[in-house]
């Protein structure tokens, strides 16, 4: 018996493994659906990131960390170490 090339109602081709050949459609449908399912987890990301940062305080603490991850990254840069300690005096002082 001949191995099978194409399927007769889809025009699907296989492999000689006998998996199926993706067609350049079927390539689109999948990028597209990985990109969705991307938007998707990083939305529900955004949403969890903005009940999180709910209250000031919360935003205040996570500026600072970021800024201690971008000067501890640029430790090369001294001017950026500068701005980021001026920046983190006002950011944390308490404004009653």
């Amino acid at each position: 018996m001949k191995p099978i090339k194409q399927h007769m109602w889809g025009g699907y081709s296989f492999n000689p493994d006998g998996s199926v050949k993706p067609r350049k459609i079927d390539q689109a449908f999948l990028a597209e659906a990985r990109s969705e399912h991307k938007l998707l987890t990083r939305s529900g990301d955004v949403t969890e990131f903005i009940e999180k940062i709910s209250s000031t305080d919360e935003i205040k603490k996570m500026a600072a960390e970021k800024i201690d991850r971008m000067v501890e990254h640029y430790s090369d840069h001294s001017s950026l170490a500068k701005l980021a300690t001026l920046f983190k005096s006002e950011l944390l002082k308490d404004r009653d």
